[in-house]
């Protein structure tokens, strides 16, 4: 599985304290079946270490891989046997509370999922749920084209303010390929693909590619500009408003990156760093001239 960058490496169970206590109370009153070979939840959670270029410590954000034991009938929590969440826990089996009772629909017992969860505070929350094969499809750099045709839905329209003070919005970049990148200036992933975008935004700008990036960060453009100076980002920065993000799914990983077709359509979502490598074939593909 491509590696996702989460948007902290500090490890909630050194920021919060009691976040293991927490972990043990809600396993004890959710309500969820009880399993006989489920273990105590591990206080031993891998140690990150901070740095000038952490996200806010307010909100937490990670994945992983997990099979569904069970889910409650309220469709409040899920019992997950998941895998290794890196910087978080060590692989178990536990109860998580649910965001939003319309994720228990999206799932059922035996079920291979990938879950992402946003840690605030002392409150631990699955914001949503991928089917595995769905999930390595999206983000598998080698997969089919075939999956590249098949979509993921019709893009979100929006319109942002750039760095310039101008407005860009997706009806602009109408007939273009659009390359939808959500990042943060204290993402290490992001910083590490950026200059791949920039080395694709000219090779492909002639072929219809528009690359757009939206930055994350809280404290807008003050930090976000001199930023994109240093890096000398070649497309358009957009500073997200926390609607446009929310539409994408909310962007609980990055950096997270959407291929849009001339037409509109999702094509591909990236989880994680993006290499040039990686987004030749697909670009290709998208801007590939027809009889």
């Amino acid at each position: 599985m491509a590696h996702c960058a989460v948007m902290n490496t500090v490890s909630p169970m050194t920021r919060h304290p009691y976040l293991f206590l927490f972990a043990l109370l809600l396993f004890a009153g959710c309500g969820a079946t009880s399993d006989s070979d489920t273990p105590r939840a591990s206080d031993n959670a891998a140690e990150g270490s901070a740095s000038t270029s952490a996200a806010p410590a307010d909100t937490l954000y990670f994945d992983a891989f997990a099979r569904v034991r069970s889910v409650t009938p309220s469709g409040s929590h899920a019992v997950l046997e998941h895998g290794n969440i890196e910087g978080f826990m060590d692989a178990m089996t536990m109860p998580f509370e649910l965001a939003t009772s319309e994720l228990a629909a999206k799932v059922a017992p035996g079920d291979s999922v990938h879950f992402e969860i946003r840690v605030v505070d002392n409150t631990v929350n699955v914001i949503d749920f991928t089917p595995a094969d769905e999930y390595e499809a999206e983000t598998s750099g080698a997969a089919a084209s075939s999956g590249a045709r098949r979509g993921l839905g019709q893009a979100t329209p929006f319109e942002l303010t750039a760095l310039d003070g101008s407005t860009l919005s997706l009806a602009d970049l109408a007939g273009k390929v659009v390359v939808l990148n959500f990042w943060a200036t204290w993402c290490g992933p992001c910083r590490e693909e950026i200059p791949e975008f920039n080395r694709l935004q000219a090779e492909y700008a002639d072929r219809g590619v528009q690359f757009v990036g939206v930055a994350l960060d809280e404290e807008g453009q003050s930090i976000v500009e001199p930023f994109a100076r240093e890096l000398a980002i070649a497309y358009p920065t957009l500073l997200d408003d926390g609607k446009v993000s929310q539409a994408y799914k909310g962007h609980y990983v990055v950096p997270t990156t959407y291929l849009i077709d001339r037409d509109g359509t999702i094509r591909r979502r990236y989880i994680g760093a993006v290499t040039f490598e990686t987004m030749i074939p697909i670009l290709d593909e998208l801007t590939a001239v027809t009889s």
